[in-house]
């Protein structure tokens, strides 16, 4: 297939358009590593912004490595090729540190002269931004027991210049060559090390309990000029990571954990100035009112982000600073979260296409970061409780639930849960149907604070399912309690309504979806490709563009009824439960 059928040309990239490029960054990845002709145009456009952008570099290579794991023969020219590509990227930013020493040395004398003069009060708020500086950077750099691992040595922010711009509020650019990947690399690296060596251990009490040290650790190297890239969109720096708050996650295998890291927003993230580190004692105060939460307490899903982050500022040493935030991220080592990263960008392109069509359905794509083939960060659904949950803890009906969170059922809070409800399942069916997802259990749907049902977890996708058994045979999992919340003829009729002018809408763009899938596809050894062409094929057949709008809502019909008395959902919900122990 050439360039332009897939919609790559100069313009595109420069201009940007409103489906290919917004998908992600993975997409071009994939098509500079198996398509030499997509190369030619798309290498020239990543080093552009790879030159402006730390993040987009790093991102960049993490995507290369990860995608490039597919080329069987590192001899082969695609693989030359993207390691080509991704040392040109830390090129630009890995330039001879041979001049930094004796600019260090004479422009801090320099300083010293021009500075002595300022009064004690600016030198004081100056010290509130600027961190101390410290010999041999390249010695500690990646050691966090060093207490400098995630500080690449730049005196940039230190000399006169430095402070005087930082006094005016003014930007600092980096001119000592310093190596503006490594912090951030070095910081990653830890949070991916530190989830495999959780893995090595057996008990849940033990993971946590090494959580819990690593991250004291790892808090001692902080504040620093590292973010999560997760959420890079608003350019941040991590100034703390509180120990009790983490928690490692339930897996059989695997030691996934969760995070939740104080921030301070920043207008660069690698021209900023750092907040300089609280005082020992005050650490250590606020430590304390940290520790008499447990692990168990913090990583609480059904507590209002809102809470968490009030109860979490409350304790920090930094909470008293107006641009902090609170972020959260799940880390992941041993999963190949690449699937993962699919079924996110078809998710994002689903709502665009319903959005842009005018289509009340609802998804909630989270962001997937994959940093290798094997790790990765995933962005956390906030204000969550799986359908799990609400049957082990609540011990009452999706109903009764419903009624206890929003309202009696004539309610105006009840009501609007309720069309929440409707909508958001209406659309998760569809892709269920579309995409085939399989292992839906309730452990992996949630209900959000506002009435969505939300679906997690596509490891299974298209035409893979767990252990390869072809166990759930249904379209999409739709049952009784589920509909139950519906209310009644009405909803139940808008339901359906909604689903078939949501496949109406996504016929409209399939070759978008295709197109995006067809990319993925090429040269990918994915298990969700094993079926090879056929894959597409398959999905293109499940938009059913030979039927009438009339034949389509038949079809609808069927699917409908045919997910509800599914006994494979029963079954597999069994199995779950007497596998697993989720309800």
């Amino acid at each position: 297939m050439r360039t332009m059928d897939y919609g790559v040309s100069t313009y595109d990239l420069n201009k940007g358009d409103c489906f290919g490029l917004t998908i992600g960054l993975a997409k071009l990845i994939s098509m500079c590593i198996h398509m030499q002709d997509v190369a030619q145009v798309v290498h020239p456009y990543l080093l552009q912004r790879c030159s402006k952008s730390v993040d987009f570099s790093l991102k960049c290579a993490w995507l290369l490595d990860a995608y490039s794991c597919d080329i069987s023969s590192p001899s082969n020219l695609n693989h030359s090729l993207s390691s080509k590509l991704k040392t040109r990227i830390f090129a630009l930013h890995s330039r001879s540190m041979s001049k930094r020493s004796h600019s260090r040395s004479s422009e801090s004398q320099d300083c010293d002269r021009k500075c002595h003069a300022r009064s004690r009060s600016d030198t004081i708020g100056i010290q509130q931004h600027v961190p101390s500086t410290y010999s041999s950077p390249q010695c500690s750099l990646g050691d966090i027991t060093s207490g400098h691992a995630f500080d690449n040595g730049c005196f940039c922010f230190d000399s006169c210049e430095g402070r005087m711009s930082q006094v005016c509020g003014r930007q600092v650019q980096c001119t000592c060559n310093a190596p503006r990947l490594s912090p951030q690399l070095e910081f990653i690296r830890v949070l991916i090390n530190m989830s495999k060596t959780l893995a090595s251990l057996r008990s849940k009490e033990a993971k946590t309990s090494r959580l819990l040290a690593d991250l004291t650790t790892l808090n001692h190297n902080l504040p620093a000029r590292v973010w999560l890239p997760l959420y890079s969109d608003q350019p941040h720096h991590i100034v703390r990571i509180p120990p009790s708050a983490a928690a490692v996650l339930n897996s059989k295998d695997k030691a996934p954990y969760i995070i939740y890291c104080e921030v301070v927003l920043v207008e660069d993230l690698t021209n900023s100035g750092l907040i300089a580190k609280a005082s020992s004692s005050l650490r250590h105060s606020r430590s304390e009112d940290n520790m008499m939460y447990s692990p168990r307490n913090y990583y609480n899903v059904t507590e209002p982000w809102s809470k968490k982050e009030a109860r979490i500022r409350q304790s920090s040493p930094y909470g008293h600073i107006p641009s902090w935030r609170l972020m959260a991220a799940i880390v992941k080592s041993g999963d190949d979260l690449r699937q993962e990263l699919l079924a996110s960008q078809l998710l994002t392109l689903l709502q665009k296409i319903w959005d842009i069509e005018r289509v009340p359905l609802i998804l909630h794509p989270y962001k997937i970061l994959c940093l290798s083939n094997d790790s990765g960060l995933i962005e956390p659904i906030l204000n969550t409780v799986s359908l799990h949950q609400i049957k082990k803890n609540s011990q009452v009906s999706l109903l009764e639930y419903f009624i206890q969170e929003f309202g009696d059922i004539n309610s105006e809070g009840f009501l609007a849960a309720q069309k929440n409800f409707v909508q958001s399942t209406a659309a998760y069916s569809l892709v269920c149907y579309l995409l085939q997802v399989k292992d839906r259990h309730n452990g992996n749907i949630l209900l959000s604070g506002e009435g969505h049902l939300i679906h997690i977890d596509f490891g299974f996708i298209l035409s893979l399912s767990p252990r390869n058994l072809g166990f759930e045979t249904s379209p999409f999992k739709l049952t009784l309690e589920v509909v139950e919340v519906f209310g009644g003829v009405d909803m139940f009729c808008y339901f359906k309504i909604l689903m078939l002018q949501g496949l109406i809408a996504a016929r409209k763009h399939m070759d978008k979806i295709l197109s995006l899938v067809e990319i993925m596809r090429s040269g990918s050894q994915l298990p969700c490709f094993k079926s090879g062409a056929a894959t597409v094929q398959n999905l293109k057949n499940r938009f059913h563009m030979n039927l009438t709008e009339e034949q389509l809502q038949v079809l609808i019909d069927k699917l409908v009824d045919s997910s509800i008395h599914s006994l494979s959902t029963k079954l597999y919900d069994g199995f779950q439960y007497y596998t697993n122990g989720i309800l």
